[in-house]
């Protein structure tokens, strides 16, 4: 018994090192870029998206002086302001979320609701394949009766 026990709890140590292996791996490189999961996902969708100047991140310095912004002394921003790449502002990356959100709202149609939902988070009623491709949100959901009108973003998909 003794023997199994030592064989699952070294299964669950190693589990755990590679879990907080991968968890450092992540924020180290975000320090390196001095880039948030969500900036990265807003600069992905910059560089693929059809524009006439090249994108570029107005907050990456390189790494060096990125590990001295995460890490350094309090004298290099006041919080509100920080530092950026040469021929950017502190509003280039707003600039850019609300130019994708601009672009999000022309490409969005009007849809026509055909079968009544309930607000359910798994909603069964329409199949599997529907359920298990549900986005998770925290937040209620919207019911909606037939005939009512919802705009669509995805346009993609």
């Amino acid at each position: 018994m003794s023997l199994i026990m030592t064989v699952f709890s070294i299964g669950l140590s190693v589990g755990v090192v590679i879990a907080v292996g991968m968890l450092f791996y992540f924020q180290v490189k975000a320090i390196l870029k001095n880039q948030t999961n969500i900036e990265d996902w807003i600069v992905e969708k910059a560089t693929k998206r059809k524009r006439q100047d090249k994108f570029v991140y107005p907050y990456n310095l390189g790494w060096k002086k990125n590990i001295h912004l995460v890490f350094g002394s309090s004298s290099i921003s006041n919080g509100i302001t920080w530092p950026v790449v040469e021929g950017c502002h502190q509003y280039s990356l707003t600039m850019e979320q609300l130019e994708q959100k601009n672009i999000k709202k022309a490409h969005s149609q009007p849809v026509l609701v055909v079968k009544n939902y309930n607000g359910r988070c798994l909603p069964l009623m329409f199949g599997l394949k529907v359920s298990w491709h549900t986005p998770c949100f925290d937040i209620a959901r919207i019911k909606l009766q037939v005939n009512e009108t919802v705009l669509v973003t995805r346009f993609r998909k």
